[in-house]
């Protein structure tokens, strides 16, 4: 089984409504059909997410809405609150890095293989545009 951790804040309703969905979602299609594993979606989204049509063999697993420095935080018992499920894969692959943090825990609390894809990267961007230096320390 394969798990994908969603970038942080972000939904299934979410890609389906910017009209990324069929993208983001048809390397993981792919996976399935060709009978190479299943695919779980950790998102976060609520029971909206389980309304969005998707492929056979894939499976979303909305973690609930999270924004803000609360929502970060929360985000981090994440892991633990959804333990039997990143215990299921047997690989983890964050969508971003903004939100890895996830499917590092998981990494360390259920012993999946995590691959990681960058995406956007906050920290380079922010030194681009000369953030201030408390963006610049928090996104490193």
């Amino acid at each position: 089984m394969l798990g994908v951790v969603f970038s942080y804040g972000i939904s299934l309703k979410d890609w389906q409504d910017s009209g990324l969905l069929a993208r983001e979602i048809w390397p993981y299609a792919q996976l399935v059909q060709d009978g190479r594993t299943q695919v779980l979606l950790f998102t976060y989204g609520d029971a909206r997410d389980l309304q969005v049509p998707l492929p056979d063999g894939v499976r979303a697993i909305p973690m609930g809405r999270a924004s803000g420095p609360l929502g970060a935080l929360r985000s981090l018992l994440l892991p633990w609150h959804w333990r039997e499920e990143f215990a299921s894969c047997q690989v983890m692959k964050t969508n971003q890095v903004w939100g890895s943090w996830v499917a590092i825990i998981a990494k360390f609390l259920c012993g999946p293989k995590l691959w990681t894809r960058a995406g956007y990267e906050h920290y380079l961007n922010h030194l681009v545009r000369r953030s201030p230096l408390r963006k610049r320390w928090a996104s490193y």
